[in-house]
């Protein structure tokens, strides 16, 4: 029996850690820490975007339109993949790719979300960046948040319905 209630204490003690790590992972990036060349980093070094799955509704090379590109590639993080309710958890993390009318890739175009940062317009970080990783534009960008306050009631996101 002491041995049985050691190992729950220390099953408990590994869970406690492993939670306080997931929560600092969570909270890489704060409002006031939040910046489009550390999410460059992370998202196509420390997690490649790439190795990341699309929505079933919305794989792969598909058309896009102004000002993405004639096709868009979207890819979507854990966190975004396994949402649901009225809206997407901190730490959500799209990436797509913005390819011209031939499929070369012409940038790619991100939405973060983190809490605190613009509560206004749902907490989206939004940055563009050259093929070549540039920043091209970053933060509270007025051209994105105009267009994708159309579907504020989901989330800011176009290509897939919460559910």
């Amino acid at each position: 029996m002491k041995y049985c209630i050691s190992g729950l204490v220390c099953g408990l003690m590994v869970l406690a850690i492993l939670g306080c790590a997931e929560q600092e992972e969570e909270a890489a990036f704060t409002a006031e820490t939040v910046n489009a060349s550390d999410l460059y980093t992370m998202f196509t070094q420390d997690m490649p975007y790439t190795d990341w799955s699309f929505w079933e509704d919305a794989g792969g090379l598909i058309k896009g339109q102004a000002p993405h590109g004639a096709f868009i590639k979207n890819y979507a993080d854990d966190v975004v993949l396994t949402a649901s309710g009225d809206a997407y958890p901190y730490g959500s993390l799209l990436v797509k790719e913005n390819y011209m009318l031939d499929t070369t890739l012409a940038a790619l175009t991100i939405m973060y979300k983190v809490k605190a940062y613009n509560p206004d317009d749902g907490d989206w970080f939004w940055a563009m960046y050259g093929v070549d990783g540039s920043v091209q534009a970053e933060g509270k960008v007025q051209g994105c948040i105009t267009c994708h306050r159309a579907r504020k009631d989901q989330d800011y996101v176009f290509l897939h319905d919460l559910k």
